[in-house]
């Protein structure tokens, strides 16, 4: 059986999501998470290496205290916001051999964590492979005798700061990156429908996303400015509460199907009418609840009027939603009525995996998955590079001991 564990972060402007799992084949084990208030990022840019550092020295610490395990790789989910840059490149080689991963690493070396003008490119996506100008292959033709090979990469570029912070980071700890992945491409590789046209919505406490795949490929992408922190600000006001308190008044009273007919019968036993917080009296449920819903209708009004000026063209089958203002009570009906279109699927994604049924963790699992995939790809690379290179050793070994016969 295959097994793997990984130790996957996640950086916002609000939180850190932390995650230790256990990969065996499809299945994926939680062994350890943690989601905690601390800012690490502002306006999307670490503000301090060095306490970036410390806090994966004591994340280390404490999963070889729990569950003794000794975290030697991590994995990293970079939050694009509007900095990325997608780019289109041919590159050629000339063969005259059978076709080998080696040969398709001498031109994905060229590009991997290349820097160009302030940005890195951290992802590559190869569109097709097109053998001798004739015959054009999705798929590697690996094995096939090949004269001159072209493929078309797809690459994104992301602020190389960020990532330049990170490296530093982990200067001060003794922790390998193992990968640095981009939050669409985490996306992809968790939530996203093969075959269809999938939109997902992203919806952080800065800032929302929008990413538009087809067969899990990014199609196009717009960030835009309605974020939860909108709704705190409101309930900011009334309250004068932390960002932390009203999260949690949010997630205790807050319903986006409140009634207050209702709350005077059944749910008069289940909540009470007033919220009291640390011993004083704050506002009824019903006050909370008009501020929660005028806020969460602004903004998915504002959300969909977006969906449908960037992507309705685009024929899309599927939206998803994640993020942590999906959380509140009754949201599915609240979407569901607020976004009409029969023709669209809407819904809440929701993770399989037992233990880490949050979907706050979604792009942690996706980050978790691609870094799977890319392990095992390395491994059957690597093997077919050192089994061709070594046949290059036994073959000129062979050809000298032909010529000093002659």
């Amino acid at each position: 059986m295959y097994e793997s564990i990984y130790a996957v972060v996640e950086f916002g402007n609000f939180s850190t999501k932390f995650l230790v799992a256990r990969k065996q084949d499809s299945r994926i084990d939680c062994l350890y998470k943690t989601i905690e208030k601390n800012v690490f990022l502002k306006d999307n840019k670490i503000v301090n290496p060095l306490s970036v550092g410390n806090y994966l020295t004591k994340k280390q610490k404490e999963v070889k205290k729990l569950l003794k395990i000794d975290l030697t790789k991590i994995v990293f989910v970079y939050p694009v916001k509007d900095d990325l840059l997608i780019k289109e490149v041919n590159e050629t080689i000339f063969i005259n051999d059978k076709l080998n991963y080696y040969y398709i690493n001498l031109i994905l070396q060229k590009y991997n964590n290349k820097i160009e003008n302030g940005k890195i490119c951290l992802y590559m996506k190869t569109k097709n492979y097109l053998v001798d100008k004739l015959f054009s292959y999705k798929i590697a033709p690996i094995g096939k005798i090949v004269g001159e090979l072209t493929i078309k990469l797809k690459l994104f570029f992301v602020d190389v700061d960020f990532y330049s912070k990170i490296q530093e980071a982990l200067t001060v700890t003794n922790l390998k990156l193992l990968n640095f992945c981009l939050s669409f491409v985490s996306l992809s590789n968790e939530i996203c429908y093969s075959n269809q046209k999938t939109l997902v919505i992203d919806t952080s406490f800065d800032f929302t996303n929008m990413y538009l795949y087809n067969n899990k490929d990014l199609v196009d992408y717009c960030t835009i400015e309605e974020k939860a922190s909108n709704i705190n600000k409101d309930l900011k006001y009334f309250l004068n509460l932390d960002d932390n308190s009203i999260e949690n008044l949010k997630l205790k009273y807050g319903n986006l199907n409140f009634n207050s007919n209702e709350s005077e019968s059944f749910d008069l036993f289940l909540k009470p009418t007033v919220i009291n917080f640390q011993g004083k009296e704050l506002m009824t449920v019903e006050e909370l609840n008009k501020i929660i819903l005028a806020r969460y209708e602004e903004m998915f009004t504002n959300i969909f009027s977006k969906y449908q000026i960037y992507f309705q063209e685009h024929e899309v089958k599927n939206i998803i939603l994640v993020g942590g203002i999906t959380k509140i009570l009754n949201f599915n009906t609240f979407i569901k009525n607020t976004f009409e279109n029969d023709e669209v699927a809407i819904s809440v994604y929701k993770s399989p995996y037992i233990g880490i049924n949050d979907n706050l963790y979604c792009k942690l699992i996706g980050a978790l998955n691609y870094s799977d995939k890319l392990n095992k790809v390395k491994k059957t690379s690597d093997y077919s590079i050192k089994k061709f290179t070594l046949s290059r050793i036994f073959d000129m070994a062979k050809w000298k001991k032909i010529l000093k016969r002659t």
